[in-house]
């Protein structure tokens, strides 16, 4: 585990609910949604190495992403580009069409993918 893993590990836990739930630091907590968020990089990996469960995780990112898409005002944040596409993202997305039609572009609406209806 690399050395900002670990140090990130000891922060991310703060407390425990009555529950047995944990509390979580925020700004560890952003930071590992960010690590998640970086292309190539396995969630259920992060999320395993952090000792959280890989659907909080998502969950933590899909927040993200919804707060942040809401309140920049300038679109998703880049969600679009690493094939995450945000509620609402609006933004035009070139899709490869076989050899004949050559890219058609296409809006994200409401969290569907480019290509799927």
């Amino acid at each position: 585990m690399a050395e900002h893993d670990t140090e990130l590990l000891k922060r991310l836990v703060v407390g425990r609910k009555r529950d047995g739930r944990n509390y979580y630091d925020p700004k560890a907590k952003r930071e590992l949604i960010e690590a998640a968020m970086r292309p190539g990089v396995s969630v259920a990996g992060i999320a395993l190495r952090h000792g959280i469960n890989a659907n909080l995780l998502r969950n933590w990112i899909r927040l993200h992403q919804r707060q942040r898409g809401a309140g920049s005002g300038s679109g998703n944040g880049g969600g679009c580009a690493a094939g995450l596409h945000p509620r609402g993202c609006g933004q035009t997305h070139g899709q490869g069409r076989g050899g004949a039609g050559g890219a058609v572009a296409q809006r994200c609406a409401a969290g569907a993918q480019p290509g799927r209806s």
